[in-house]
């Protein structure tokens, strides 16, 4: 690796630790959030599921 591209290398991991430190706690660990990604997990599966059955029919037919 060149003298540069190690730099940029180090330059960009400090960049991360710095952005690292001032992140709030991922959302994700709120009980209520995880509550709402289910949901819409659940909405999002049964989406798909109904989208796959039309495209069969859809297929069927012609």
């Amino acid at each position: 690796m060149t003298e540069d591209a190690q730099k940029y290398v180090e330059d960009q991991g400090r960049r991360e630790t710095v952005h690292a430190a001032h992140r709030r706690p991922p959302r994700s660990m709120d009980p209520a959030h995880v509550e709402e990604l289910e949901r819409e997990n659940v909405r999002l599966q049964l989406l798909v599921a109904e989208l796959l059955i039309k495209n069969q029919q859809l297929r069927k037919t012609d």
